[in-house]
C-alpha cells in the first residue's frame, strides 16, 4: 500500500468516525450525565485507539480491527497484542469519566451547602 493510499484510507476512516460520533452524541443527549458520558466515551476510545498492524510494521490501524484480525485470522495469533492497549485506553477513559462525575457531584453538593447556609442566615 502506498503512502497516499494509506493516508487516504485514514482520512476516510476518521471522517466516517467523526460522523458516527456526532450522530451518537446527538442520540445520547437526553441520558443522565454519568450514562451519557460513559456511552459517549466508549465508542470514541474504541474507534480512535491506534495500534501497529504487525510487530515489525510501522503502519497503524484501529486497535479493535487489529485485535479482531489477529484473533480470528492469524495462525497462532492472539488478540491481546492490540487488545491490551485497547483495554488500557478504555479503563483510563472510564476512570476519567468517573473522576469527572465525582467532581461534578462534589461541586453540586458544595454549592447546595453554600445555598443552604445563605438561607439559614
Amino acid at each position: 500500500m502506498s503512502a497516499t493510499s494509506y493516508l487516504t484510507a485514514w482520512a476516510w476512516y476518521l471522517g466516517a468516525t467523526f460522523v458516527m460520533i456526532c450522530i451518537w452524541w446527538h442520540w445520547t443527549r437526553k441520558l443522565p450525565m454519568l450514562w451519557r458520558n460513559v456511552l459517549r466515551v466508549l465508542p470514541v476510545v474504541l474507534a480512535l485507539t491506534p495500534w501497529s498492524v504487525a510487530a515489525d510494521h510501522e503502519r497503524l490501524a484501529p486497535a479493535f480491527l487489529v485485535a479482531i484480525f489477529e484473533g480470528l485470522f492469524r495462525d497462532g495469533g492472539s488478540a491481546w497484542r492490540a487488545g491490551t492497549s485497547l483495554l488500557l485506553s478504555v479503563l483510563f477513559s472510564l476512570g476519567l469519566v468517573a473522576f469527572m462525575w465525582w467532581r461534578s457531584k462534589r461541586k453540586a453538593a458544595s454549592q447546595s451547602e453554600s445555598t443552604d447556609a445563605g438561607v439559614a442566615q
